[in-house]
């Protein structure tokens, strides 16, 4: 097998087990409401709408437009995403303070409940992940996480010089 062909099974199998991780932690999730009785707002949340809740949740405030540049989408997509967001009550927009003429969109107290509630969620399936493969394992794994967050950070902060 060439180096590169087993470049692209090993980006194949890393693929194929964090989608498996994703179905996992969304089957989870959908699960712990059902016993609760309850349906969460993050339950009727597509995975961009995630995306964009979580980097507004990051940044405490973001305009229209940071917000598209940010997700890669026109800043019409990202307004009607937000319109969407506000409706159901997890994020807030108004005026801004500085520029009469944009909008600040912010996480909303419910929102950030929310979140708060599916983070735990999350988390909860990753230390079952973890404790299922083993002190070693784990360890190992977040290494290599560890290893990765470093490349990618490396890499956003070439990209903003």
């Amino acid at each position: 097998m060439s180096i590169a062909n087993e470049t692209w099974q090993q980006a194949r199998t890393i693929y194929r087990t964090v989608r498996m991780i994703q179905e996992r932690m969304i089957r989870q999730h959908a699960s712990a409401f059902k016993v609760s009785g309850t349906e969460p707002l993050c339950a009727e949340l597509s995975f961009p709408q995630f995306n964009a809740v979580f980097m507004v949740r990051e940044r405490d405030a973001v305009t229209i437009k940071e917000l598209a540049e940010a997700l890669q989408v026109s800043a019409p997509s990202a307004s009607a995403m937000v319109d969407r967001l506000v409706d159901m009550g997890m994020l807030t927009r108004e005026q801004s303070q500085v520029d009469r003429r944009e909008v600040v969109v912010r996480v909303s107290e419910r929102g950030l409940e929310h979140l708060a509630i599916l983070e735990e969620q999350i988390l909860d399936a990753i230390a079952d992940l973890l404790k299922k493969l083993g002190a070693e394992s784990a360890a190992q794994w977040t290494n290599i996480y560890q290893k990765i967050s470093r490349v990618i950070e490396s890499e956003q902060a070439v990209s903003k010089t």
